[in-house]
């Protein structure tokens, strides 16, 4: 039958549109386009060809406008067909619109709650929004219809996995793989729950399985991820490559190689990936992270220059095009950057408050309101919130912020509740009787828990590491907010009414004015001293070289500006017994790779090279010990040790500083003027390196710097003046008046 040919009646309507949906389902889909055209040429409001019209260009990856607009005219005149409503969600997925997707799918069902595929296809719409736990609810439905599906059981054990309900997922998964022993997708899937939960074994053999049936995509990701945690970056990458080879279409495999790329420095492979990624899903996340780019491993300070302007240009480029989301994602690429992506100076300032501009202008809901700050008083008592992340719980800063709390709650009507996240703890064996509250990982969820607690004020300790606490602070959740401590990501956020600046290690004139009031401290947290000795044991038991000088630098390795690669290589060389000791990082175990590959590019001898160790992490009678077999500490630049060298002090051994313009890269500064070594806060590099290897190969130097922290050492811990200080802090933000 000519496929051109007129129609000239109803009859003959309803013959052409059998003709054209034969053409469609037998994969003639150029043929099947012309027939549904030449249905509406004589008919244009024929819906099912408008309809199939769109879904046969979609099929043919023609223009999505042209597609979209069939399909979305067949909705006009049927807004209420199921078929119209799921398969119309399904294109939109795959055209990266997937929240659009979501609004339609929800209708399909709404139509047609036991639509088995609408129910799915919403779940996998969740998936790809990062929005687990959602998706789990019609993965359940759509179970509840094909009870035993071992299909259904796998993507509800893959949500449950994303969830982070590992239980659950493995539960699920073994339900799948009992219905279809050969599903190897599910068998990968099981594979992966099982390694996270610490059964190698059970994981393996899954694996083995998946591999012998057909390996998948999947399979191969997970294997990746495997190598990845192991610090097998090149075998990660080649795995991925492998997964992709068998799905190009794995997202997860190219946000993995994208990651790989970049922490090798590969900046424009990096980026081809993500671009990858972003041409089949709209994701401001991505698409932040792809603009946000900047190499892990530095060329010279010009180019990184270069590379924060370009970066600059792109977040304000991404605002002005990217759609605003309706709602919240996981995922927050602005933590995976370096350290020194936000600590030079004035540029790295302003890219803090970039990002702050980018998240609340793409993202309109984290500028939440509490209810009841818009509603009468309900306690008598001041309600004040303090937040911090769960790494922060033994730090000093808290430590000081509850003791200042302790003070002011034994003569004036306030009650103080105590707020944190991150991994299931006991906090009871930190907090005593204090009011606590573990909060939930979610934002949405946290948000609201903070709000019932109806807080007249929230302190925000250690923001800007982590991504909840990061978040909080964008919305309003008490009448007062104040920027207690943070990293220098967090400066850039202008939601507080409050800061507290400290005069020795961020001096005023040095920090801009912003919309909230600075509150100037004279002295740092107050300091408890260490309730630790050191562990007695020798260099030889601790791994370390038994003879040389050992210039010990414990920072988180992804903190070491590239600014400091210079002095570890002159002092390499200034010094031939010189041995440079750093801690590995088991949660980002790429990074002494990559300070390594820095090193090298400054042009260090293999030689020298090999005196660069990096150690496990110890516990702390360990690295006291370690502190006290070093002869000298190294406080890195831009991003100092801070409360670490206290330490060091304790052990008795002197650290050099070179104070940067930052508050972040001076607390070194305040530290050793407190302990009486001003001797060795230094101007620059080359007196940096110099003092260091003086002292580490001078004994009465070293001597008498020692006698000198012994003498001052009290002057670091338990005291009184800096805790009446952040007392009468909290006085002015309260609003108390004195007695």
């Amino acid at each position: 039958m000519n496929s051109n040919a007129p129609i000239q009646d109803s009859e003959a309507a309803t013959q052409a549109l059998k003709n054209a949906l034969a053409a469609h389902q037998g994969g003639q889909l150029a043929d099947a386009e012309q027939r549904y055209r030449n249905i509406l040429q004589q008919t244009p409001t024929a819906t099912d060809a408008l309809h199939y019209l769109g879904m046969v260009l979609h099929q043919q990856q023609k223009t999505s406008d042209e597609a979209l607009l069939f399909l979305g005219q067949a909705l006009t005149h049927k807004p209420t067909n199921a078929t119209y409503l799921a398969n119309t969600g399904s294109v939109l997925i795959e055209r990266g619109k997937t929240d659009r997707a979501v609004e339609l799918l929800q209708r399909a069902i709404d139509v047609q709650p036991q639509n088995v595929e609408a129910l799915l296809t919403l779940g996998s719409a969740y998936l790809q929004l990062d929005q687990p736990v959602t998706a789990i609810a019609p993965f359940v439905k759509a179970l509840s219809l094909r009870p035993g599906a071992a299909d259904i059981l796998n993507i509800l054990g893959l949500a449950h996995l994303r969830a982070g309900n590992n239980d659950l997922a493995i539960e699920s998964l073994r339900q799948a793989v009992n219905a279809d022993p050969n599903h190897a997708l599910a068998h990968a899937n099981l594979g992966f729950a099982l390694s996270q939960a610490g059964q190698p074994d059970d994981a393996a053999y899954h694996f083995n399985q998946s591999r012998k049936l057909g390996p998948t995509g999947e399979l191969y990701y997970y294997l990746a991820v495997e190598k990845w945690k192991a610090n097998l970056a090149s075998d990660a990458l080649t795995l991925c490559l492998d997964a992709l080879a068998i799905k190009p279409g794995l997202l997860e495999a190219h946000l993995l190689i994208a990651e790989l790329y970049w922490l090798s420095g590969e900046i424009e492979k990096s980026r081809t990936h993500y671009d990858l990624i972003l041409n089949h899903v709209s994701s401001p996340d991505v698409a932040l992270r792809a603009a946000t780019l900047i190499s892990p491993i530095p060329r010279d300070a010009a180019t990184q220059a270069a590379a924060k302007e370009d970066i600059a240009f792109n977040i304000d480029y991404l605002i002005d095009h990217l759609p605003v989301e309706q709602s919240l994602r996981k995922t927050y690429p602005a933590f995976a950057a370096p350290h020194f992506f936000l600590e030079d100076g004035e540029d790295g300032r302003s890219l803090a408050t970039a990002l702050f501009k980018f998240y609340k202008h793409i993202f309109p809901k984290l500028l939440y309101r509490a209810p009841h700050l818009t509603s009468a008083k309900q306690f008598p008592k001041l309600r004040v919130g303090i937040y911090a992340p769960a790494d922060a719980l033994g730090k000093s800063a808290l430590r000081a912020v509850k003791n200042a709390l302790r003070s002011l709650e034994s003569t004036t009507p306030i009650e103080v509740w105590y707020l944190t996240s991150g991994s299931r703890i006991n906090i009871s064996s930190i907090s005593g009787d204090e009011h606590t509250v573990l909060l939930d990982d979610r934002l949405e969820y946290a948000r609201e828990e903070i709000s019932a607690l109806q807080l007249d004020v929230i302190g925000f300790v250690d923001i800007g590491n982590e991504p909840l606490g990061y978040f909080l602070s964008f919305a309003r959740l008490a009448t007062k907010q104040v920027l207690i401590s943070g990293s220098p990501l967090a400066r850039g956020v202008d939601n507080f009414d409050y800061r507290l600046v400290f005069d020795m290690i961020e001096p005023l004139d040095t920090t801009p004015q912003r919309q909230h009031e600075l509150i100037p401290l004279k002295h740092f947290f107050e300091q408890a001293a260490p309730a630790i000795v050191a562990s007695g044991r020798t260099r030889a038991d601790l791994s370390l070289p038994e003879t040389g000088n050992l210039y010990f630098c414990p920072a988180t390795l992804s903190a070491l500006h590239p600014s400091f690669d210079d002095a570890i290589s002159k002092l390499l060389a200034l010094d031939p017994n010189a041995y440079i000791l750093f801690f590995e990082d088991a949660t980002q175990p790429a990074w002494a790779r990559l300070v390594k590959q820095r090193l090298t590019a400054k042009g260090i001898l293999d030689s020298h090279l090999a005196r660069v160790l990096f150690l496990p992490q110890p516990n702390q009678a360990d690295v006291l010990a370690i502190h006290a077999h070093s002869a000298v500490v190294l406080d890195p630049f831009k991003v100092s040790l801070g409360e670490s060298l206290a330490l060091a002090f304790v052990a008795g051994t002197p650290a050099v500083t070179l104070p940067s313009g930052l508050a972040a890269g001076r607390t070194g500064q305040y530290y050793c003027e407190i302990v009486g070594i001003k001797d060795c806060i230094v101007d620059d590099v080359e007196t940096y390196v110099t003092k260091a290897v003086q002292i580490a190969n001078d004994v009465t130097v070293r001597n008498d710097l020692a006698t000198k922290i012994a003498a001052n050492l009290s002057m670091l811990f338990d005291r009184a003046d800096s805790r009446a200080e952040l007392v009468d802090a909290f006085r002015q933000i309260l609003d108390i008046k004195d007695n």
